[in-house]
């Protein structure tokens, strides 16, 4: 009887280690397939284009503030870069170069994954359907495609971080990022945080077909092989990693991603004027509409006034999108 007992205990015990194995093997099976899934998923362009946004608008935040501050100014004299920060710095000291920059931080991610996950997915359509056999105007449309959908997301951010970035003078709120829309809400309603869709649309359709086709032709130029076009199934042909990590190839796609940026933001600067005024301006009482705006801009401080903060809008284009290109194909090869 005792043997019996024995026996059925030791049989018990090795169903137990059997299925304690099989649950193990199992979870470690889930875990690798896990783990290749996010691996997989770590080099889509969407995670590439979130990552390397975080990396610009970090680099380039304080350019952006001085931006919308000289944008805002209401002096008939040009206000320079040089005063901007040194008022900047004197009223709100070296932190203030950086106010609001965690509602952008945290959605530039968001905006630059919408960006480039729109771009690299519209292009492969056209490529596969082939209904334009231009490689040209594939990127145009592409590009013009990326813009659209981004818009819908950059508003409300770009809203926020404007009152924030203000806050302090006429148009001063104090308190976090969640505050601030609360109290754009108050005001104006839902609505409020998408004031300047239509000037933002005006920006980024015209400027990322610029921006992203501009990008692959300077490349090109460069002598960076890779891009986009013919000799890849999938649509999208990746500079090497050579390329990558070559001092040559650093220096070209540094080169490429900042001229890029330069001319999507030189091209379409003045809808940028246009996006920050009607965006101080929550209560509307100053502007009714990008063209309205526009109108009123030239007549009060003529074709200068379009170009109020040009050079730091250059600047940080430059910078941002030398180092955002530049990450998003490190990350490709990583």
């Amino acid at each position: 009887m005792s043997n019996n007992k024995n026996e059925n205990t030791n049989i018990q015990h090795t169903v137990k280690e059997t299925e304690k194995d099989a649950f193990s093997g199992a979870l470690a099976g889930l875990t690798r397939s896990f783990v290749r899934a996010v691996a997989q998923f770590g080099r889509s362009s969407i995670v590439k284009g979130g990552v390397s946004a975080l990396f610009e608008e970090t680099a380039s935040y304080p350019l952006d503030l001085i931006k919308s501050k000289m944008q805002t100014s209401t002096s008939t004299t040009n206000m320079s870069v040089g005063s901007a920060l040194k008022d900047i710095y004197k009223t709100q000291g070296v932190m203030g170069l950086f106010k609001g920059l965690s509602s952008p931080l945290v959605a530039s991610a968001i905006i630059g994954s919408t960006q480039f996950g729109v771009f690299e997915g519209t292009y492969d359509i056209l490529l596969h359907r082939q209904w334009i056999h231009s490689e040209t105007v594939n990127l145009v449309v592409a590009g013009a495609a990326s813009g659209f959908v981004q818009s819908f997301i950059a508003t409300p951010v770009d809203v926020i971080k404007i009152r924030m970035q203000l806050q302090g003078g006429d148009h001063g709120h104090s308190g976090s990022n969640i505050q601030t829309a609360k109290s754009i809400v108050s005001e104006a309603g839902y609505r409020g945080l998408y004031r300047g869709l239509g000037a933002t649309m005006y920006r980024d359709v015209p400027g990322l077909a610029v921006f992203f086709t501009s990008y692959e032709m300077l490349k090109r130029q460069l002598g960076v092989t890779g891009g986009h076009g013919g000799g890849s199934s999938s649509g999208v042909e990746h500079s090497t990693e050579e390329d990558i990590g070559s001092s040559g190839g650093f220096l070209k796609i540094l080169a490429s991603g900042g001229l890029a940026g330069v001319l999507y933001h030189s091209s379409t600067h003045m809808f940028d004027v246009c996006k920050t005024l009607i965006q101080s301006d929550i209560k509307r009482e100053k502007y009714q509409g990008t063209f309205d705006c526009l109108k009123k801009v030239y007549q009060t401080y003529g074709v200068r006034g379009l170009f109020k903060g040009f050079q730091p809008t250059v600047m940080k284009s430059f910078l941002s999108n030398a180092v955002g290109f530049y990450v998003y194909e490190l990350i490709k090869h990583i």
